[in-house]
């Protein structure tokens, strides 16, 4: 450490730290358990750099996380982005929760604008500047999230800068009270959303501005949703079940002009009812997991000869169940349905 140190003179510091107690998620590998002491010394030594912190992620357990909240606002004057994964639950109650966030002094450094947790250990009690924030990321699954639909919202009031939101909140949350007024997010481009069946969450957000929307939940009507954004150039639901009703009424207001006129990336996870017919009327790729009804490039000739690029993928008799991707942690997803997008980036989401 202090070798490193010494090297890195007085430049500005992007600090990451990756200590597991055991694995953060169903999707991270096991790791070997540190030695807590090491851990608690490594972090003390660390904190005495903090005036040069400008970017840091903290994967560690809780107890070595409180090493850090002797630091104060004075500690971090250049301290940018915040990222804290800790094992849920942190701590084990909302009361102690909320007391333990207001010990960290860090979170309230002057040029903190970007914070990353997960809805597990999250307390709107954590004392941030919440009005500076332009990226807010309260992940992770929402089965673990502690954050229901009205308390995302009430924090998302505090945040009226924000330009990237990440959310996932409770797989059930109850109804947020009638009347209760929306939140305007006038500077949002880039939403991620992850929410249960009932999520109230979107119906009551304002994001005239919205460029990119990724959603893991449903909606009720697609092309109602689509109307409010104006903007929209990329828009994808990657719920691995068929949350959206997706057919050719869909495809027939997206030719609308009046209807997202700047959109040029639509996917769509799960879904099956879409015609190849309707699909003439589009530059596409598309992957299906139902066998073709119809060369749709015939009725696209003219279109191709002038440039038109499209692919269609079906599958075939052949097709094996047998992937060498088989057995490794970092496989692709394959497709669990028609996949609509434009431009083709599948291992994008």
């Amino acid at each position: 450490m202090k070798m490193w140190s010494g090297r890195s003179g007085q430049c500005p510091l992007s600090v990451s730290v990756y200590t597991s107690y055991t694995h953060l998620s169903l999707d991270e590998p096991m790791s070997p358990q540190a030695d807590p002491l090491s851990i608690d010394l490594f972090l003390k030594e660390l904190s005495s750099h903090a005036k040069r912190w400008k970017h840091v992620s903290f994967v560690t357990t809780s107890a070595a996380f409180k090493a850090l909240a002797h630091l104060s606002v004075e500690d971090v004057p250049i301290l940018q982005s915040i990222t804290i994964r800790l094992p849920p639950p942190f701590p084990p109650d909302d009361v102690t929760r909320n007391s333990e966030w207001t010990q960290f002094g860090m979170f309230a450094g002057p040029r903190v604008s970007k914070f990353s947790t997960s809805g597990s250990c999250f307390s709107p009690s954590i004392p941030i500047h919440w009005h500076l924030l332009t990226d807010l990321d309260i992940g992770g699954s929402v089965r673990d999230s502690r954050l229901d639909s009205e308390g995302a919202l009430e924090v998302l009031s505090r945040c009226p800068q924000l330009q990237k939101l990440t959310l996932a909140t409770k797989a059930t949350s109850d109804p947020v009270p009638l009347g209760y007024p929306p939140v305007e997010l006038p500077h949002l481009h880039f939403l991620e959303l992850d929410v249960g069946p009932n999520g109230p969450v979107l119906s009551h957000l304002r994001a005239p501005e919205l460029r990119r929307f990724i959603l893991r939940g449903p909606i009720a009507s697609l092309p109602s949703f689509l109307s409010l954004y104006p903007h929209l150039e990329s828009f994808a639901n990657v719920a691995n079940a068929p949350m959206i009703p997706f057919d050719d009424d869909v495809l027939a207001a997206l030719e609308l002009h009046s209807c997202c006129p700047l959109l040029e990336e639509f996917t769509l996870m799960a879904a099956h009812t879409v015609s190849d017919r309707a699909l003439q009327q589009f530059q596409v790729r598309v992957l299906f997991s139902r066998p073709m009804e119809l060369d749709i490039k015939t009725g696209l000739k003219p279109f191709l000869d002038a440039g038109l690029n499209i692919e269609t993928v079906y599958p075939t008799g052949s097709q094996t169940s047998v992937s060498p991707w088989s057995g490794l942690a970092d496989a692709p997803r394959p497709p669990s349905g028609p996949v609509l997008y434009y431009p083709a980036h599948w291992d994008h989401y």
